[in-house]
């Protein structure tokens, strides 16, 4: 498969999850009479505002949608993330 095809895939499949997410993110953030200042109403107000930057990794093939590269480092590479006493 080549990369223009693996992408053409992923936007088929992911793209309308993200869509129907971010439309349910705008419906709850019209509530936010509701929502008021809570933790959730926050985190739906940052995640809409970052919109743009979570979508990006339907346009490149290198970059994946989930933190397992870092925490496969973290593991495997602890030192990297321990400082000096």
């Amino acid at each position: 498969i080549t990369e223009e095809q693996y992408l053409e895939l992923r936007k088929q499949k992911i793209l309308p999850l993200f869509e129907g997410f971010h439309e349910w993110l705008l419906e709850k953030s019209e509530k936010e009479q509701i929502l008021g200042s809570s933790k959730t109403s926050e985190a739906i107000k940052y995640t809409l505002s970052r919109w743009d930057k979570l979508i990006k990794f339907l346009d490149y093939s290198f970059v994946t949608p989930d933190t397992n590269a870092a925490l496969y480092e973290h593991y495997f590479y602890p030192h990297k993330f321990c400082k000096s006493a």
